[in-house]
């Protein structure tokens, strides 16, 4: 069973800084079957990694699984992963449908008008 606007149940959110927990949370509540994958392993992706696992979510970090990643439905892709990094070559060229995380939270506004703020540091 899928939600409406995405294409299956589960979902593979890459990268797991502060915005790819969130979107990871985010979705379980929703709920998705979330896995995350960082190929990072600094000690705030393994705290929010140990986060995510207390509440249910599974995951990884140090390394990129492709085919549990491939398992998934569709991939949430952190701003920070460049368009041009293995992985996300990879996942394209297979066809997994990937989404932003702008773009998913997008699609859960029921409101025409919509306020955003966006940048970097």
């Amino acid at each position: 069973m899928s939600m409406p606007g995405f294409p299956g149940k589960k979902v593979c959110v890459l990268g797991l800084g502060i915005s790819g927990e969130a979107s990871a949370i985010f979705l379980a509540a929703k709920g998705f079957e979330v896995w995350v994958s960082d190929a990072g392993a600094s000690q705030p992706v393994l705290e929010r990694l140990s986060k995510l696992r207390a509440l249910g979510i599974q995951g990884e970090a140090g390394a990129h699984s492709l085919d549990r990643i491939l398992g998934s439905d569709w991939a949430v892709i952190s701003p920070g992963i460049p368009p041009f990094a293995p992985i996300t070559q990879e996942i394209r060229k297979r066809g997994l449908p990937v989404f932003s995380e702008i773009e998913v939270a997008g699609r859960f506004f029921d409101s025409r008008r919509v306020l955003a703020v966006t940048g970097t540091c």
